[in-house]
């Protein structure tokens, strides 16, 4: 669950700054694509961890 609730503040985050974004930050722009690298990063450990499980199972 910690997983997820890392996630969800990623999340947070990113809309945090894709809203600076929107209204004309570049370098917020900038931030919400690293974020999206690295949450991209996260899901892809966490499928893992879930196949691992059913693997386990």
């Amino acid at each position: 669950m910690e997983r997820m609730n890392r996630l969800q503040e990623q999340l947070n985050e990113i809309r945090a700054d894709y809203q600076k974004f929107l209204n004309g930050n570049k370098t917020a722009g900038t931030r919400v694509r690293v974020a999206a690298q690295a949450m991209k990063h996260n899901l892809q450990e966490l499928r893992l961890e879930i196949q691992e499980s059913k693997k386990g199972s």
